[in-house]
């Protein structure tokens, strides 16, 4: 090996050290700062009351029809039957928070509309929901996809109407 030719490769070894050593450019996935949370562990729930998922017209009464709204979703698959009757209940006496809030129930964990995901789409809340497209929209604030945080917002806001039902 010339001289010239040995100078060459130390030039290249030293050049592709600096590279190694040097810093990731901002934006690079390793430069990434956010860590995902640990696979092993659970996340927190993000609650909302079972009222507000019902109530999704904000006149302040759950009907039958919302009952079966959310029968037809997920939203009710972790009450038990006679959790189930105890809304119903409710709902026949008058539908109002107030009836709700007697009957001491669990709460709505959004997260579970979609475990796998940070957040959820429209597809998510019309499977959970079963509501249109139009509402799951609205749902997630106008958006496509929205984080669990901000649905949960939403459907605590009593001012939020999702459903219009030309009263």
């Amino acid at each position: 090996m010339n001289f010239i030719s040995f100078v060459g490769l130390l030039l290249f070894a030293a050049i592709l050290n600096e590279v190694k050593s040097a810093p990731s450019s901002p934006g690079s996935a390793s430069s990434s700062t956010e860590t995902s949370p640990d696979p092993g562990k659970a996340l927190p729930p993000i609650e909302v009351d079972l009222f507000d998922v019902m109530d999704l017209d904000r006149d302040g009464v759950a009907t039958k029809a919302d009952y079966e709204r959310c029968e037809e979703g997920t939203v009710l698959d972790g009450y038990t039957d006679e959790q189930k009757r105890g809304i119903k209940n409710a709902i026949e006496k008058g539908g109002r928070r107030e009836n709700f809030d007697k009957l001491n129930l669990k709460k709505i964990d959004v997260r579970g509309f979609n475990r796998s995901q940070y957040s959820l789409s429209v597809a998510d809340i019309i499977n959970n929901l079963n509501v249109g497209p139009m509402q799951a929209s609205r749902i997630l604030g106008n958006q496509s996809h929205n984080t669990h945080e901000a649905v949960a917002e939403i459907l605590r806001d009593s001012t939020v109407v999702i459903i219009r039902t030309g009263k």
